[in-house]
C-alpha cells in the first residue's frame, strides 16, 4: 500500500511515474473471488507443505529456495520483506504498508525462487505467502537481521526446521 501512497499524483507535479499496482498486489487481486467472477473452491484450504526451503544471502541479495506440495495448485509464492518498526509493536504494524516484496511464479515441478534485493539494516520479517487460484493464501514467516552488511539467519533456519517438520 505505501507503493501507491507514496508515489501518489507524482506523474501530476513531474516527479516521476506515478502509482502503480506491484506484482504482489496483482497477484492477490488476480484469483480473489471478486474480480475473477469464480467462488468455486473459495472455501477449500489448498493444504499447503512445504518439501525443501532454503534462505541464503548471495549476489547483494536474499535467495529463498523451495518446493512445495499442495491439494489446489499454487500460481505464485510472494514475500514480503518487513524491517521492524521499532516502537510500533514490531512487523506488520501498517498491513505491509511499508514492506517490500518480491515475487515467483511455480515451475512445473512446484519449485519458486525469489531474490529480495534492496536490503537494509536491521530486524526484519519475511513473510513468504502461497497465492493460490481459489484465492486462498498460505503464509510461512522466518526472521533474520543484518547489521554492518552482515547478516544473521539462525532465526530463521530454526523457522525453516519447524516449517518442514509440518
Amino acid at each position: 500500500m505505501g507503493a501507491g501512497n507514496y508515489t501518489y499524483r507524482k506523474e501530476w507535479r513531474n516527479q516521476g511515474k506515478g502509482s502503480f499496482l506491484t506484482h504482489s498486489s496483482a497477484l492477490r487481486l488476480l484469483v480473489h473471488p471478486l474480480f475473477n467472477g469464480d467462488s468455486n473452491q473459495s472455501k477449500e484450504n489448498p493444504a499447503l507443505s512445504f518439501k525443501e526451503l532454503t534462505i541464503e544471502y548471495d549476489q547483494e541479495s536474499i535467495l529463498i529456495k523451495g518446493k512445495i506440495e499442495t491439494i489446489i495448485p499454487t500460481l505464485a509464492m510472494i514475500a514480503y520483506n518487513d524491517k521492524e518498526n521499532k516502537g510500533q509493536r514490531g512487523y506488520m504494524v501498517n498491513n505491509n504498508y511499508d514492506a517490500t516484496s518480491w515475487t515467483s511464479v511455480i515451475s512445473p515441478k512446484n519449485e519458486f525462487k525469489i531474490r529480495i534485493m534492496d536490503l537494509r539494516d536491521g530486524n526484519h520479517q519475511i513473510r513468504l505467502t502461497s497465492v493460490h487460484p481459489n484465492g486462498a493464501t498460505t503464509t510461512k514467516r522466518m526472521h533474520y537481521s543484518r547489521e554492518d552488511g552482515v547478516f544473521d539467519f539462525s532465526k530463521a533456519q530454526q523457522e525453516i526446521k519447524n516449517i518442514l517438520a509440518k
